[in-house]
């Protein structure tokens, strides 16, 4: 058991699980994923097939091309432009959904793209829950910013 409580087999069974939804699995036709074994979650889609995730593109560090799919939306693929027209046009729970996946997936120096850091002061209460483990280093940063006199 892990320490979340869950079986390696419970995990192994979830990731079957989506690897059937998804479309991926052993493949009969050859390939890359012919001969895997049983139970077993091959990284390519089958033959004639497209993952969804792969159809978004490569992902990418370099934020300055808005056709480009942020390596911060690894898990929801979009492009920065995207993004961007979803940001301004998301009702307020999918706004502090992404800027909470922000937040929590991208580099602190990349967050500032895409929010400053008045606005995260003001509004952090609502992008908290989204934030995971990097709750407390937002916490930190912006109290340390504060006691500086960098924010208000």
């Amino acid at each position: 058991m892990s320490s979340d409580g869950m079986s390696r087999c419970g995990v192994m069974a979830a990731a079957c699980a989506l690897a059937a939804l998804s479309g991926c699995g052993p493949s009969t036709e050859g390939g890359p994923d012919a001969g895997a074994g049983a139970g077993s979650v091959p990284l390519t889609p089958r033959m004639g097939q497209s993952h969804p995730h792969l159809m978004a593109g490569p992902l990418t560090s370099q934020l300055d091309d808005d056709s480009a799919v942020p390596y911060f939306l690894w898990d929801d693929p979009m492009t920065l432009g995207e993004l961007r027209a979803r940001l301004r046009a998301a009702s307020e729970p999918e706004r502090e959904r992404l800027v909470g996946k922000i937040l929590r997936e991208a580099r602190d120096t990349d967050v500032w793209q895409f929010i400053t850091p008045q606005a995260l002061s003001r509004d952090f209460a609502r992008y908290a829950p989204h934030l995971g483990r990097r709750r407390t280093f937002w916490e930190y940063t912006l109290g340390m910013w504060r006691t500086l006199g960098l924010l208000e």
